[in-house]
């Protein structure tokens, strides 16, 4: 009843779901680093399996940084202008 073509089809049917998968994992874990998510990851997994893995990317891409404001407090030490200039 089902022949080759069928079971191929099957087969990267399963692999394309797989990969859908992992990317979301992936684009949750991103989120993740940026600072969000740390109470749960439900909603990004929700809206990555129920819109799609490019929507997930772009509110990933749109989040902002919360892990650059503990570098931004502390203050940089100048530079002077002699110590990168080469020397001749």
């Amino acid at each position: 009843m089902y022949g080759p073509v069928t079971a191929l089809v099957l087969i990267v049917f399963i692999l394309c779901l797989v990969a859908t998968f992992m990317a979301i994992a992936q684009l949750v874990g991103a989120a993740r680093m940026k600072g969000h998510g740390q109470d749960g990851t439900g909603l990004l997994w929700f809206i990555g399996i129920f819109a799609s893995p490019i929507v997930l990317g772009l509110l990933t891409a749109s989040l902002p940084d919360r892990g650059a404001q503990a570098q931004k407090d502390t203050p940089a030490e100048p530079k002077s202008l002699r110590s990168d200039l080469p020397s001749i």
